[in-house]
């Protein structure tokens, strides 16, 4: 159920949901139309201020990045297999909590 899922899983199912519903890029990586965070965050139902600090921590282990208002999904094959198996590569090593509402 994704309501137990972390804010992260959470985002990233919704990140990879919206990369597939663009064609993907020449190099393999998917991207996901123009969105706001605060349009995310209403989709996994956290504050925005939430999304950006997940958003920020999934930039900085090098999961997505953020160009021009899009999200870039570098390895879309392997998060779709992470997500599908009920582990996605989201362990945290020495990072802070994670915020939730």
């Amino acid at each position: 159920m994704l309501s137990r899922r972390s804010l992260q899983e959470r985002l990233l199912f919704r990140l990879v949901e919206l990369a597939d519903s663009n064609s993907p890029r020449d190099d393999g990586a998917g991207v996901t139309p123009k969105i706001s965070q605060t349009t995310l965050a209403a989709m996994v139902g956290v504050t925005r201020e939430n999304v950006n600090r997940a958003l920020s921590s999934l930039a900085g282990d090098g999961v997505i990045r953020i160009e021009a208002g899009a999200y870039v999904l570098p390895d879309l094959e392997r998060l779709r297999a992470e997500i599908s198996n009920g582990s996605p590569m989201l362990i945290r090593r020495n990072r802070r909590i994670e915020f939730e509402v």
